[in-house]
């Protein structure tokens, strides 16, 4: 036992060896836990990003498409920003087995430290608007962004699918001159049998959605408006959604 010891004490001599400063260990200790909180914060970001992208959507569309509900989850989901959340909480439960103490954790533990860390950060990032102000900076700056994921803008700038959505430019009794979100100009043609959602407003510069049918390259009739922002309900007395859904686009699913 003793000619290793004194092996090993020779070494360090001659190799002038000298233990690390307590400095450097705190400074690789608190780094790693930096790296933690970063992962995690990011993953944070991603799923505020996500949820607000699927909260922007109306998930109702695919009863005007006779679309299953579950095919519209699997088309309409921001998978992009799913994934990165995914890899960085993968990576956070790989950056905390190398926390000091942190290779006598179970995966359990890891896994309900990072996951709760996240659940509490996701929720204040999702609440605080940090998802809105993240995917306009992608949008503007990330010219591909819109063919990676469903934004709103692009669930309602089908024409040829029945739903179109922008500016009101002006209005008239049957009829809206409507700018979409292209710069396009349209005619929206109004019916008698046009069923209008109450918080729409069909004021000029006021932004609406609508469901309807594409008669040409410029002409749209709408069978319902809606406001931009939420769904609103129905005026008294309409009843386009619930009689006419199945004679305008088929038979409606339930």
């Amino acid at each position: 036992m003793e000619k290793p010891l004194k092996k090993a004490i020779e070494l360090i001599k001659e190799k002038k060896i000298k233990p690390d400063p307590k400095w450097k260990h705190l400074a690789v200790k608190y780094l790693i836990w930096i790296i933690f909180f970063i992962l995690i914060f990011a993953s944070a970001l991603c799923f505020a990003v996500a949820y607000y992208l699927a909260s922007q959507l109306d998930w109702d569309l695919h009863l005007y498409e006779n679309k299953n509900f579950f095919s519209d989850i699997i088309s309409l989901s921001p998978w992009i920003w799913i994934l990165m959340m995914a890899l960085f909480l993968l990576a956070s439960l790989f950056n905390l087995r190398k926390t000091e103490g942190g290779y006598r954790w179970s995966r359990k533990k890891i896994a309900l430290i990072s996951l709760g860390t996240a659940f509490v950060l996701a929720s204040a990032s999702a609440f605080s608007g940090a998802g809105f102000a993240i995917n306009n900076a992608v949008q503007k700056n990330i010219p591909s962004y819109s063919k990676i994921v469903t934004t709103k803008e692009k669930q309602w700038s089908r024409p040829e699918s029945g739903f179109l959505a922008g500016s009101i430019e002006k209005y008239q009794k049957e009829e809206i001159e409507l700018k979409d979100f292209s710069g396009k100009s349209w005619n929206v043609e109004i019916t008698e049998n046009t069923v209008i959602r109450p918080a729409a407003e069909l004021n000029e510069d006021s932004k609406i959605k609508s469901i309807g049918k594409m008669k040409n390259e410029n002409t749209f009739e709408a069978y319902e408006i809606r406001p931009w922002q939420g769904k609103g309900n129905f005026r008294k007395g309409g009843n386009w959604h619930s009689n006419n859904a199945e004679g305008r686009f088929g038979k409606k699913k339930h």
